[in-house]
């Protein structure tokens, strides 16, 4: 690890500039509506074409805000709705004390293996990469992202890592929400306790993490883009057993990294959820795992590289960046682990703890992505 962390150094620090860029200069999404305004404001071109009236930007945009209001406002998610306010990324335990095996409680063991440097019954790590990439956590948890990718961002940025990601949160730029229905008061409930996951987008102020909050999420991630049939994040078979909630049939589920409420989505597929419900209002605990997948990650970031310097729109620099991540490479795509494929996707673990704050009835506009700059993608 120690080695890999050396070797990445370099190249990392330069993508640890483009994270803060993203912080400072909204990032790679937006809370406002998009330029061609949403699909809003199409209705709205729409009828002033059928009429014959002419609709100019400002009232588009304005049509736009006040149909996106009211289609939102209609329909209120039932349920306790958990919202995450404060992340473990894996350097420290859950009483906050830096350590670099924390790493190794967060997360699950998504491939059924208990795996060892030693170990020859699991996929062919990557070119260059360690032996102790495939080394397992507690119990065989799987979090090669806590082990080989996020020593190298403390390197860079030192203890304040973590400390800025949930300053963040805090302000309430952004957060993950679990919402469960069928949730008593009692810490010892057994039950059917099906839910949804729902990415929250900037609120606009600090979280008072109470009922108060109505914290808005973004459209991307539910099936119809408002909240009538829900979540793409599902969790329909999910039970709580003498007060351990969990998440059930794996889903798509993404984590936000960055800052300033803008930052990149690290999408963890075959992802699950769980934790304690430990009052009526709160849960600890918590645990969301899953798989990143390489490419997917790696188009991600390229994707927004060229805001930083066109210099990693192709060639050595980004090409560095692109080979340490895939060295981190533990896991095959489908959470399985097999011998004699090529592992093609890095397993992930982080710790949550959650607070009750007011039901999901608020759809922000879409996450608006900057547009690829880099002239040869």
């Amino acid at each position: 690890m120690r080695r890999l962390i050396a070797a990445s150094l370099v190249v990392f620090a330069v993508l640890a500039v483009f994270l803060a860029t993203v912080a400072s200069c909204g990032g790679t999404r937006a809370s406002t509506p998009p330029s061609d305004a949403g699909p809003d404001a199409v209705v709205v071109a729409e009828a002033g074409a059928e009429t014959g009236s002419s609709v100019d930007a400002s009232d588009a945009s304005d049509a736009s805000s006040d149909a996106h209001d009211a289609a939102v406002e209609a329909t209120v998610i039932p349920g306790t709705n958990f919202a995450f306010r404060h992340y473990y990324l894996g350097d420290t335990d859950r009483m906050g004390t830096m350590s670099s095996a924390a790493w190794s409680s967060f997360g699950a063991n998504i491939d059924g293996k208990i795996t060892t440097a030693a170990s020859t019954d699991v996929c062919t790590l990557t070119a260059g990469a360690s032996k102790q990439t495939q080394a397992d956590g507690a119990g065989g948890i799987d979090n090669s992202w806590g082990a080989n990718i996020l020593p190298i961002f403390l390197t860079i940025f030192g203890s304040t890592f973590s400390t800025s990601y949930n300053d963040a949160v805090a302000a309430g730029d952004f957060t993950t929400m679990i919402d469960v229905t069928g949730l008593s008061d009692s810490g010892t409930q057994t039950g059917s306790a099906p839910g949804w996951g729902f990415a929250g987008s900037n609120l606009g102020h600090p979280p008072t993490w109470t009922v108060a909050d109505d914290w808005p999420v973004y459209p991307d991630w539910l099936n119809d883009g408002g909240l009538a049939s829900g979540s793409q994040i599902a969790f329909p078979g999910a039970t709580i057993t003498a007060g351990a909630w969990s998440s059930g049939t794996p889903t798509v589920l993404p984590i936000e990294i960055g800052f300033s409420g803008v930052g990149v989505d690290l999408v963890l597929h075959d992802a699950t959820v769980s934790f304690l419900h430990a009052t009526p209002t709160t849960t600890a605990g918590g645990t969301v795992s899953g798989v990143l997948f390489t490419q997917e990650l790696l188009t991600t970031l390229q994707d927004a590289s060229g805001w930083l310097t066109m210099a990693l729109c192709s060639g050595s620099a980004f090409q560095s960046i692109a080979q340490q991540i895939e060295q981190a490479q533990d896991i095959m795509h489908d959470g399985t682990n097999v011998a004699g494929q090529s592992c093609d996707a890095i397993s992930i673990g982080i710790g949550f703890d959650g607070v009750q704050i007011g039901p999901v009835d608020r759809v922000d506009f879409p996450q608006g992505q900057l547009p690829n700059i880099c002239p040869d993608q």
